[in-house]
Parts: C-alpha cells; structure tokens; sequence
C-alpha cells in the first residue's frame, strides 16, 4: 500500500518538499536528503540508490550515519553499512508512491487532451514526421528507439535543470562512455541536446551502481552471469596494452590505494592490500 500524498506531491520543491517527506517517512530520512542536495520530488524519483553514498568512510558522512543504521567490519576488515529497516521500508514506499502518483496525473492529463491537428504546411516542411508517424502505428521502432527519441524531444521542451532520462538511455550513456570514452562522449551530448546526461550526472550514475570493481578482484561470477544472459556461447579474449597509472588515487568504495604494485598470493593478487587509517602509516 502506498502514502496516500497530496495530488501535487510531484511538483513540489525546497521547503514544501521537506516538508510531505518528514511527515511520512521522519526526520531521519529529511536529513539524509538535505545532506545529498536532493530538494524536490523529481530528483527524488530520478536518483538510483539515496543510500549509496552510507558506503563511502569520510567524516562528512559520520553524522548521519549515527541515525540511520550500523557500520561494521569483517574478517577483512570490508567496511559495510547496515541500515535500518524501519528507515529504508519507509523511504522505498514514499518513492513508489510518489511514482504511482506521477504516473496516474500523466495518464489524466493524457485524456484530457484535445486531439492533435497536424498542418499541411508543416508536414511539407519536415516531411520525416509522416515518416515517424507510420513507424509508430506499423511498430516497426524498437523499445530504444522509443525511450531516446522521446526523451530528447521531451528534455528540448525544458530547462537544462528539467532534464529526465529513462533507464535505457542511462545504460546507453554508460556505454557509450566506456567504450568511447570522454572525447566521444562529448561530441554526441554536444550536437544531440537532451539526449544523453551531462558527465557530471554519469559519474553519479556510474558510481551508484552496484556492480562496482575493486583492483585485483576477479569478476568471474559476474561475467558468467552476463555471458548467461545474453546465452552466448563463444567468448574472445584480447590483451589490452594497459596505460601506466600517472599517479597514486585512492577509492572510497574500496578504502584502498589504487596505482600501487599489488603483492601476490599463491598467484593472485591481494585486494585491497593498501589500506591503511592511519596518516602516518600512509607517509611511512
């Protein structure tokens, strides 16, 4: 069952925002937000994992996470955080209401609109859009196809900070930008206005999800599920003439240092070998 909000619940921003999400899901969740700058219920809605950023160890985070959960360790010493579920359950059903909710004004707003008339003197202007109509009626686009020609034609209709993109195309901006990289990248959001995030808003995407990599860990489980999902039945490896790391950086997700050599052991490399809370450990 969902948090019977009020029917502008979506709309709302800023105070009023913060408002509706303390009385339905507390204090603690209202705090969590402001700390992550998520201050509308669009936002709220467009953001993967609000949860993701309890993983990272930094003092800004020690705060908040004294409310909202449990840190602990393993034999490891692998930093996790557990959560309350009191808190998440909350937060989860405000999220799904507030979608339910967007989606049945959508759906009212769909029927009450008046039937489109389309001039002749439009048509002979940008002849490609009987094109597009037949293409519709004869299903001949792919579900893709669909979600990135609607959402670039819906995000040129808005102001940059109104952009919206659907699941696909964020996993085709993901791609696109590995397998491209930065320079490639660039050049198709540059020339197709809305129709791919900005870099700044793939970092977030790219960095909450949670298929993360840590240096010298094998992802063999990882990669057989993927081989399995697409049932492929031939797989080609090819040496990669990997680049020298220029400097030393270190990965909060991990909490280890990433450029060193990694020792091995009984033939593999050891994960997650420089880690170290000690400043002076670090300069020795």
């Amino acid at each position: 069952m969902n948090f019977p909000l009020p029917t502008n619940a979506t709309l709302l921003r800023g105070d009023s925002f913060y408002s509706i999400v303390e009385e339905f899901c507390g204090r603690e969740v209202l705090e969590l937000l402001k700390f992550q700058l998520i201050n509308s219920s669009m936002d709220l809605i467009e953001v993967d994992d609000v949860f993701s950023i309890l993983q990272i160890e930094s003092d800004q985070t020690t705060t908040i996470k004294e409310f909202l959960g449990i840190p602990s360790k393993d034999n490891l010493s692998n930093y996790s955080f557990f959560i309350m579920p009191g808190i998440r359950l909350k937060l989860e059903k405000f999220i799904r209401s507030l979608r339910a909710l967007l989606t049945s004004t959508d759906s009212t707003s769909s029927l009450s609109v008046a039937p489109l008339t389309i001039s002749s003197e439009l048509l002979q202007r940008f002849p490609f859009v009987i094109d597009l109509i037949y293409c519709l009626e004869s299903q001949l686009l792919t579900d893709f196809s669909l979600d990135f020609i609607s959402n670039l034609l819906s995000n040129i209709t808005c102001s940059k900070n109104a952009f919206r993109y659907q699941q696909s195309v964020k996993d085709f901006a993901a791609s696109l930008y590995i397998l491209g990289g930065r320079n490639v990248y660039e050049f198709v959001r540059l020339n197709l206005p809305g129709s791919i995030p900005c870099l700044n808003s793939l970092r977030s995407i790219l960095t909450s999800s949670n298929k993360n990599f840590v240096e010298g860990e094998f992802q063999y489980e990882h990669l057989k599920d993927f081989i399995d999902m697409l049932d492929c039945k031939y797989a080609f490896c090819g040496e990669d003439s990997t680049s020298v790391v220029p400097k030393v950086s270190y990965d909060s997700r991990s909490n280890s240092f990433v450029g060193f050599t990694l020792p091995l052991n009984n033939g593999f490399p050891s994960s997650r070998y420089f880690t170290t809370n000690s400043f002076g450990t670090l300069e020795t």
